[in-house]
Parts: structure tokens; sequence; C-alpha cells
């Protein structure tokens, strides 16, 4: 088998606020949801799985988000109820192929009454093949508004484990790279590749607007096995907010594929919010996002797993 020269390919992936084990908590944006065709006969979709651990019902904001618009409604979880879809953009937007964020949220004003708004999801991205499926947990983050501002030292993100060889439908792996950038403006993210000495094999800008989702190939040209990823955020005209990232790794044969989040490295000098100042900012950048369904007077509550839109 031929080998592959080894790597270190830097490819942005700035790290969201989020630890390796992921936490209960009153909100989750996952950073992409597909419906599509993809290369070598490929049929991604989602699956997602929400539980709520409280012995009273617990309503959710839920939104379907990219290039800045949100498609949004309230769902109603039933107490210590579970459930699941496994094709969550045909179940609840009502469309064939789409890709974007996803966001779940306990709206305090719809949950006055409640034992708590904490609740559990999972989300899965998988290829839909005759033989069976090949999917991957998807990454999750959580709102962080406006925690670092311009001017601060960042986190970055480094990633391990990645291939990008050989042809799809045939042999090796590919690799592409995604962001979410949940601001409410538009954030510049570089993409760079080095080799294992640190020479610069392929760099890429990417003006990312607000509340949007972008997914990017590595060029079949810049081939490498056992490689790493990590990168930069130049942030934006009002500051810096970070993004939530990953890469995903295919399989060219089976279909198979994997997300792989980003490791957090910090910086000493970080302008951090308190928790309290935090926990404020989250619910006020998230009444931004979801203003047009907040402003609607007496909104529907679906049952869980009807269409959120009309």
């Amino acid at each position: 088998m031929k080998r592959v020269g080894t790597l270190a390919v830097l490819l942005f992936l700035l790290a969201p606020l989020c630890a390796t084990a992921q936490v209960a908590n009153d909100n989750f944006i996952f950073p992409v949801v597909v419906r599509s065709k993809g290369a070598a006969n490929t049929l991604w979709k989602t699956e997602m799985c929400i539980t709520n651990p409280w012995d009273s019902s617990l309503v959710l904001a839920a939104g379907f988000v990219q290039g800045g618009t949100a498609y949004e409604g309230l769902v109603e979880l039933y107490p210590l109820g579970t459930y699941c879809t496994q094709d969550l953009i045909a179940e609840w937007l009502g469309v064939a192929k789409w890709s974007g964020a996803f966001y779940l949220w306990a709206v305090p004003e719809y949950n006055t009454s409640v034992s708590g708004t904490s609740f559990a999801a999972v989300g899965k991205v998988y290829n839909d093949t005759p033989f069976g499926t090949f999917g991957t947990t998807v990454p999750v983050g959580q709102f962080v508004p406006s925690a670092w501002s311009m001017g601060d030292p960042l986190p970055f993100g480094l990633i391990s484990g990645l291939h990008n060889w050989g042809t799809p439908g045939v042999s090796g792996f590919r690799t592409s790279v995604g962001v979410f950038n949940p601001a409410d403006f538009a954030q510049t993210i570089l993409m760079e590749a080095v080799d294992s000495f640190g020479y610069l094999l392929w760099s890429k800008s990417l003006n990312v607007p607000g509340l949007t989702f972008i997914q990017v190939a590595v060029p079949k040209s810049v081939q490498f096995s056992d490689g790493a990823g990590w990168g930069t955020n130049f942030g934006g005209t009002w500051g810096t907010v970070p993004v939530i990232s990953y890469a995903t790794v295919v399989d060219n044969k089976t279909g198979d594929g994997v997300f792989k989040s980003a490791m957090i490295f910090y910086e000493n000098n970080l302008k951090k919010l308190s928790a309290g100042e935090l926990k404020a900012a989250q619910e006020e950048h998230m009444h931004k996002i979801f203003a047009n369904l907040l402003r609607t007077e007496n909104p529907q509550i679906r049952r869980i797993g009807e269409r959120i839109t009309e």
C-alpha cells in the first residue's frame, strides 16, 4: 500500500466552550444537522433524541438556522419523556434537503412552574444505505455570547487524527471542516495547513456571517494521513465570540463518517464573564435570536415531533 506522508494539517477549528463530556443544560447548539446526498452515493440524515428528566412538561424553542435566518417553533416534551426522530429535517422542518445549525432552548417564559429546565439532547448524522446506517454523534455546544472582546487573546482548538487521501468510492478518506458562528455579526476564520515541520501547505480565510454554518472540504490536492487541525478566529466588528467547530472524516469506500471536536487550549489572560454574567448574556442573546417567535402573541406550542413551521 502506498504510504502518504504524515502531515500536521492546521485546519482552523476554533474550539467551542464545552468540555469533552456533554453536560445537561437548558440550551444546546448542534453546529450541523443535514439531510442531503453526498459523494460516492451517500445519503446523509440526522437523528435527534431529547429527554426531559423532570416530572413536569418542558417547553422548548427549536430553531433551524442558516444564513442569519431561523425557522423556529415551540415544542412540548412530556414529563419524564424521551423523544427520538431518525429524520429530523424531514419531520420537523418538512423539507427533503437542508443543512445548517439546530438549537434547542428551554425558554424561561414558558417554563415558570416546572421542576427544572435542564434536559438531555443527542444528535447523530448518519449515512443511510441499503445495507444499514453508518453514523456518528454530532458535537454540541451552548450559546456563549461576547465572552471575549476584541483585542483579548483567544482560545484555540486542535484536532488530531485527520486523513485526506484516496478516491471517493474506492479507497482512503476525505476530511471536511465545519464552523457555526453563533454571533449576530460576521467573523473571520483562518484555516491553515502545514506539514510536520511547520511549513505552510495551504491556507484559506473565511468571512462567516452571523448565525451561519459553513462546511468546507479539504482539497483533494492536499493529501495527508495522520494529520491534525487547528486555527485562528480574528473576530468581527463588534468583538469576538467563540465559534463552534468540528471536522468530519469519511471512509471513501464504506461512507462511514466520524465527527471530531477540537481540544481547547487557553491563553493565560482571557477576559471571562462570571457565571451570573454569562447566564444573563446567554438569555439576552437567545432572546434576540428567537425574537420573532417570542414577540408573537400566544405562539402555538406543538406536540414534539410535529413540524415546527407552517
